[in-house]
């Protein structure tokens, strides 16, 4: 029973039992916390350590590369420590360089709580806007001044010192923004990955499936997928399909079913460094909404985002090169935190027009001189 508790617990993200004790467990413990917690909202002028915690997402650690350089540039000889899980340490070791970063578990919260009390911090920034067991881990810090989100029936703010309300009508990266306000004052850095490509391959990159909470409802039918790549497949040398370990036996019925030497599986093949470089030598990425499609947009390579539940307004890509093709469905988009979706049926993403992908794929690779409207 033991080891099965754990391996549930392994999953941290966008796990249906960790959501459940995370909730009923982690509200009451949180309240009760904020009762005994003695605020302090005196602003720091001397400001010489940050604390950072953002324990999971693959893209929300991309996004949050922007805030760790506007600290960077703000605070040149701060000290930045950036807490981070396990889903999301690999990405956040690549995109946060020159910064401190620390990996906690929360299979073993008293050595993640007694990492974190390792140091002294004049400020500690939760980024995370649902989870309550961040709220606890913050709390559990010394540091003068702790901050995190106020979000919309998910109480949790009770043990921050500085509250800001987590908007739904803005992107993610602006909420990061609005956290660190109190001492920074100007914005004007995005997620950037520097790689030195200055001649393209021509291969495309297609990632069709997403991570998370019932990631299914962000990806397009095995058929549309097909239909999708035999109609690009003309216009390239080679097709890869990235994605992850547990993708690979779908990816694997969808090769079979293309019978195509050019269209090459990379799924858990490949680390993340090698799928950043992959990307970085791409003429163009396909992307679902996920960790691939802020990285690729990150390293500037040219993107077409596909989104359905989820909301570009929100959590859209951020690069001047990238394309947003939105479902037409008029329920969509449903998600906002990540794991509220409106149904148990992805039409929002079946709805996705293909022919509509392929005229403005021809547009960014230059087959289709006509103007783009997306």
């Amino acid at each position: 029973m033991i080891k099965k508790i754990k391996a549930i617990l392994l999953k941290e993200r966008g796990n249906k039992f960790y959501r459940f004790l995370d909730y009923y467990v982690g509200i009451p413990i949180v309240f009760l916390f904020g009762i005994f917690k003695r605020k302090n909202q005196n602003l720091n002028s001397e400001v010489k350590c940050i604390g950072l915690l953002k324990t999971a997402g693959i893209g929300d650690i991309v996004i949050l590369s922007a805030i760790v350089n506007e600290i960077k540039n703000r605070y040149p000889h701060c000290k930045i420590v950036l807490f981070v899980g396990s889903n999301n340490y690999e990405i956040a070791k690549i995109m946060n360089r020159g910064i401190i970063i620390e990996k906690i578990s929360f299979l073993n919260l008293l050595k993640s709580i007694k990492l974190i009390r390792n140091y002294k911090f004049d400020y500690f920034v939760d980024f995370d806007p649902w989870p309550r067991i961040n709220a606890i881990l913050s709390f559990f810090s010394k540091s003068k001044v702790k901050i995190g989100f106020k979000t919309n029936k998910q109480f949790r703010h009770y043990i921050y010192d500085l509250i800001v309300v987590h908007s739904n009508r803005i992107h993610e990266i602006d909420n990061y923004r609005n956290l660190v306000r109190f001492f920074i004052n100007d914005f004007k850095f995005f997620p950037e990955i520097k790689l030195d490509y200055s001649i393209k391959a021509n291969f495309a990159v297609v990632h069709m499936y997403a991570g998370g909470i019932n990631s299914q409802l962000k990806e397009m039918s095995e058929s549309g997928y097909i239909n999708l790549i035999l109609k690009i497949l003309p216009f390239f040398d080679r097709i890869y399909l990235t994605g992850s370990k547990t993708d690979s036996n779908k990816i694997d019925k969808i090769l079979k079913a293309l019978n195509d030497k050019k269209i090459i599986s990379v799924a858990g093949k490949l680390d993340l460094i090698g799928v950043i470089k992959l990307i970085g030598a791409a003429k163009v990425v396909i992307s679902v909404n996920t960790g691939i499609m802020h990285i690729a947009s990150a390293i500037g390579t040219p993107l077409i985002a596909l989104h359905g539940p989820t909301n570009p307004q929100r959590w859209g890509p951020l690069s001047k090169n990238s394309i947003i093709i939105k479902s037409t469905l008029a329920c969509s988009p449903c998600l906002n935190l990540g794991f509220e979706y409106g149904c148990k049926k992805n039409k929002c993403m079946q709805a996705i027009d293909i022919d509509d992908i392929v005229e403005k794929l021809k547009i960014i690779i230059g087959i289709n001189k006509s103007r783009l409207s997306c």
